[in-house]
């Protein structure tokens, strides 16, 4: 599948990519029936997850090897498969193993999960983790994780030349502190930034409503904000 070329960073381009496992096997429509896949399609299912949104986000998974019962989500920025990140398809572990840091190679904080699907879309939503990310399909990015880095920033700055006129921040509800702090930072970047603010729960649990969760996006006010970081603390 041909990808969009996205915007190049130079600071970003000197770094190395990190490989996908060895193990990697893509989830796709041809393989559906292939036996040392079934756990990987499983899980799929048991999250609402269709093909087709695996195959926009090059979703895998590893029979064996050091990440055996993960799925695997790589991150593909300027048609280069650059990073990747993990998430467990059994309850025997940590829910999620990225990749080890190495000096000279990608790692999470300079990257953005389906950054290259997103170039040229005028309205972009950002969210924390993967299955966020697959709720808003090609309108969405992930953080993997809850802080926003250098490099992301000049990442979703690079998209204002391609298009993009508003960035939705949709974090997850106990991440309140820090969706103010992300959105302080992009506002003189970004033509508008809004929030999501959703009562329980993050935005997988409502991705077969997620066009109106959309709609309810806002600028935030000083009661929102106070409110956000309230139940951030429950």
């Amino acid at each position: 599948t041909l990808r969009p070329v996205a915007p190049a960073i130079s600071a970003v381009d000197a770094l190395k990519p990190i490989p996908l496992p060895s193990e990697y096997l893509p989830l796709t429509k041809e393989h559906i029936n292939h036996l040392p896949r079934r756990q990987g399609y499983n899980y799929l299912r048991s999250r609402g997850i269709s093909l087709d949104t695996a195959e926009l986000f090059s979703i895998g998974y590893c029979p064996s090897g050091c990440r055996a019962g993960h799925l695997i989500f790589p991150v593909y920025q300027n048609g280069v498969q650059v990073y990747w990140t993990t998430r467990l398809t059994h309850n025997n572990g940590p829910k999620s193993r990225n990749p080890e840091n190495v000096d000279g190679f990608f790692r999470r904080t300079d990257c953005l999960l389906n950054y290259d699907n997103v170039v040229g879309q005028p309205l972009v939503a950002a969210v924390e983790g993967p299955f966020d990310c697959m709720a808003y399909g090609r309108k969405g990015v992930a953080f993997l994780g809850k802080t926003l880095s250098d490099r992301q920033c000049a990442l979703l700055n690079d998209l204002v030349d391609h298009g993009l006129q508003e960035l939705v921040l949709s974090l997850d509800p106990d991440a309140a502190k820090e969706q103010d702090k992300i959105r302080s930072r992009l506002m003189h970047r970004i033509p508008k930034v809004t929030c999501v603010f959703l009562n329980g729960g993050d935005p997988h649990d409502f991705r077969e409503n997620i066009e109106e969760i959309l709609e309810s996006r806002k600028e935030p006010t000083i009661a929102d904000r106070i409110r956000g970081r309230f139940a951030s603390k429950k």
